[in-house]
């Protein structure tokens, strides 16, 4: 029995150092999370602000589409006043 408790206490420093070991690594594996999350969230917001603007870009080339429809057609564009596309 006294062997036992002696080889326990030989085993208590390595014990220690893993606890140490395996602590640290699950405090980085939680700071890898965060910055994961935080990159994916920064992510998504560029892409919702991509969206925005390739649809604005859309509404803009249509309505430039339209004046020159109306050039073409002789139709002069009357700047200033809302057009019917609007």
């Amino acid at each position: 029995m006294q062997s036992a408790l002696v080889e326990v206490a030989k085993q208590v420093p390595a014990l220690v150092v893993m606890a140490f070991v395996v602590f640290g690594f699950l405090r980085a594996m939680s700071r890898r999370d965060i910055v994961v999350k935080t990159v994916g969230d920064t992510c998504r917001e560029v892409q919702r602000d991509s969206i925005k603007v390739m649809q604005e870009n859309t509404r803009m080339l249509g309505r430039v589409v339209g004046i020159l429809d109306r050039l073409s057609m002789g139709e002069a564009p009357v700047f200033g006043k809302k057009s019917k596309e609007d």
